[in-house]
């Protein structure tokens, strides 16, 4: 499954993972998220992806971020979440990752 985000992830009215034609069992299949046309991640949109990441790991699926712009990268390395979650630098690199 691909999931492409854009424009502000700020919270769950912009980008709702209950609302975003996602269902259950897709959380057991890999996921992709790109993050290519995003232009504001907060901390609100950053417990998304947390989220996010739980629920694909509860139900045995896989969860990966690629194509972040260098500030998203940043936040991402400084909160040191890239230690959590599975990041590529591009869509190709993230297919490699999958398992």
């Amino acid at each position: 499954m691909r999931i492409r985000l854009a424009g502000v992830v700020t919270d769950g009215r912009q980008t709702s993972l209950d609302d975003g034609g996602i269902g259950d069992s897709d959380f057991a299949r890999p996921i992709l998220v790109s993050f290519r046309d995003v232009t504001l991640l907060n901390s609100t949109g950053i417990g998304l992806l947390l989220q996010l990441n739980r629920r694909v790991r509860e139900r045995g699926g896989q969860l990966v971020l690629h194509s972040l712009p260098p500030y998203i990268q940043q936040v991402i390395s400084f909160m040191k979440l890239d230690q959590l979650l599975q990041i590529a630098k591009s869509e190709q690199e993230a297919h490699e990752l999958l398992t």
